[in-house]
């Protein structure tokens, strides 16, 4: 090993295949500096390790002779080759503007030279200088392809390729870059490439003759798409939109062919694929979407966010691998105060990209914090979102503040992020009220109350948005759905957690009652009164649409509830009814909860039937005695 000032390496010695190389912008950008530092040249043997998978990040290295040979190692050991460098290039510049660790082992291919410049160095200089920033960006692109390429050869092709199938590979790639809600392929199109995810998330979707659309499911990294049309060479049967920013690897059908011509392997891992998926339409299985990171957005500046997100993100850490990010963190944890905050067409945005993507790549949930106002930051966390949180005090205005119509008003798209509404509560001292003036005024797919005072309540919205939350349905049956009392009553004392409830008929009352937070006591001594000492079916008239009059029983139901609403209860909920008029099931999950209550407790023949418009409701277990499958597609989890 060897130490090289910076004057001597500017001069030109060390680089003399080629000029402009990144070790020449260094050189030249730490002399207008006029910083003075030691470089250090080191010599590998061929073979030798320069570091291994998993070491510490402690310089960037610049080849000046040889090439390298990047290879990462799996669970079974195996290596596989991950790309290589040749002079002029860095090896591991990406690794040290985000990583902690590296992510592969590079070694000597053939007796080789580098520069090693210490991370201090190259860090400062990446701080200060757009032009070491660019030429970064431009080279740390080309390796990341190589890179994408080399995690296709392992899952495709077993690692069988070697330096010039790789080669090969790379030569007849062709690189798709999606924004988010635009479209790969379009229902009915003749084309026939195949592609692979590399980056992002897909969804396909089947556009029925109407215009009205049907979710199929959503495309992950390392899963291809278009695999149909290469065996069947059919139109292709669903338009696929990128869910978010995405990159694909696209490959003609030509290309796909000889390779499987040349590795059968390949053929091997599309029909496993075209297997499974096909077992999961004839499974008939309902299609959720993915929820791997929320952005927090403040419906007001009253907002405690910065508490409510550590909350939160303490809640999910209990079921998955959180991270709870925000501008102030996003800066401490990459180093660089204000880097949150850069622009997409900043060259630094390749340090900012890097940072974020390592740490998506480290956990399984990413609680994206908003500013309060609109910031580069704010758009990036909307960007980035699968869900977005609305936050707000309960109490408070419910028509949206300016950040909140900025980030959401936009045209409510198939691709477009879901959005939930969180309502603040300081206890739960009373039920909550007003909901449906919030609800109306935005596009919602969900909505909760959460009681500041309560941890079980950001435990529940933590399973919520984890696809982890417990739904109970309880079934109609008569003066036996009384057992539901028992049923709630074994599940709080085994604390099993109710995040939301549904039911039909009797079990639709049971459920209402304890979606408003009664307790066990409370549940059994008004079940009582009304059904025991009140007997509200002993209120017989002349059977021309029923046998009992329905007074007496909804003003029991009224007495009960009051008027509360649906969307005012604690926990979500919901119940069923039967459509006598068009034979379709009714679900309530609006509106008062004693008329959704009598509705779904109306016996044909026994009691009178709920009017609504022009149509008559009857009991909901004629058509759905046990809403499972409601409640799934509901709960998701």
């Amino acid at each position: 090993m060897k130490n090289l000032n910076t004057p001597s390496l500017h001069n030109g010695v060390g680089v003399r295949r080629r000029r402009n190389t990144l070790l020449e912008i260094l050189c030249r950008e730490m002399a207008a500096r006029g910083q003075a530092a030691d470089l250090e040249r080191m010599v590998l043997r061929k073979g030798q390790y320069l570091y291994r998978q998993g070491d510490p990040i402690d310089a960037v290295y610049v080849v000046t002779r040889g090439r390298l040979q990047a290879v990462t190692s799996g669970a079974d050991g195996k290596e596989a080759i991950a790309g290589e460098y040749a002079v002029g290039e860095p090896v591991g510049e990406s690794q040290v503007l985000a990583a902690e660790q590296r992510y592969a082992s590079v070694r000597a291919v053939c007796a080789s030279e580098l520069v090693k410049v210490p991370k201090p160095i190259f860090e400062r200089l990446a701080a200060q200088s757009p032009k070491v920033v660019s030429h970064i960006a431009v080279i740390s692109r080309r390796h990341s392809r190589r890179e994408q390429l080399a995690s296709i050869q392992a899952r495709f092709f077993g690692g069988a390729l070697d330096r010039v199938g790789l080669r090969e590979l790379e030569a007849q790639v062709r690189w798709v870059h999606l924004k988010r809600g635009e479209i790969l392929f379009r229902q009915g199109s003749a084309d026939d490439d195949l592609c692979i995810v590399i980056k992002g998330r897909l969804l396909a979707v089947f556009e029925e003759e109407d215009g009205s659309q049907k979710i199929i499911g959503e495309i992950a990294p390392g899963e291809t798409v278009g695999e149909m049309a290469i065996l069947t060479t059919e139109p292709r049967s669903a338009t696929v939109y990128a869910l978010r920013d995405s990159v694909l690897a696209r490959f003609t059908k030509k290309t796909v062919d000889h390779f499987i011509a040349k590795y059968p392997q390949v053929m091997t891992y599309v029909s496993r694929t075209v297997v499974s998926r096909l077992h999961k339409s004839i499974r008939a299985e309902p299609v959720t979407r993915t929820v791997t990171s929320v952005a927090i957005v403040p419906a007001s500046a009253d907002v405690p966010l910065t508490h409510f997100a550590s909350r939160l993100t303490l809640a999910l850490s209990g079921l998955v691998s959180t991270l709870h990010l925000s501008s102030e963190r996003l800066d401490r944890l990459i180093g660089i105060p204000g880097i949150a905050q850069t622009a997409e067409d900043d060259p630094y945005n390749i340090r900012l990209r890097a940072g974020i993507d390592e740490q998506e790549a480290r956990h399984r949930f990413i609680v994206y914090e908003a500013d309060p106002n609109v910031t580069p930051w704010t758009k990036r966390c909307i960007r980035h979102a699968d869900q977005i949180l609305i936050v707000a005090w309960a109490a408070r205005n419910p028509r949206p503040g300016k950040l909140e119509r900025t980030l959401t008003d936009r045209a409510a798209t198939i691709t477009a992020p879901l959005q939930s509404l969180v309502l603040l509560h300081p206890d739960g001292s009373c039920l909550p009220c007003g909901s449906r003036e919030w609800l109306s005024v935005r596009n919602i797919q969900n909505h909760h109350h959460l009681r500041w005072d309560t941890e079980a309540d950001f435990c529940r919205l933590a399973r919520f948005l984890s696809g982890r939350a417990i739904g109970l349905v309880l079934s109609g049956g008569g003066a036996r759905g009384f057992a539901h009392l028992g049923v709630i009553r074994a599940l709080r004392e085994a604390g099993l957690p109710i995040d939301m409830l549904g039911g039909t008929s009797m079990g639709a009352l049971i459920a209402a009652q304890a979606a408003m937070g009664w307790d066990d006591e409370t549940m059994l001594e008004i079940n009582r009164k009304s059904f025991l000492e009140t007997n509200p079916v002993r209120d017989y008239t002349l059977p021309t649409f029923s046998i009992i009059k329905s007074r007496k029983l909804e003003h029991l139901l009224k007495l009960a509830h009051g008027d509360v609403q649906i969307e005012d209860l604690w926990l979500n909920y919901f119940c069923i009814s039967s459509n006598l008029s068009t034979a379709e099931t009714v679900l309530h999950r609006t509106g008062p909860v004693w008329k959704a209550i009598r509705a779904s407790i109306a016996i044909p023949g026994m009691l009178e039937p709920v009017v609504e418009g022009k149509d008559l409701l009857v009991d909901g277990s004629i058509l759905n005695n046990l809403p499972g499958d409601v409640m799934r597609r509901l709960c998701g989890g």
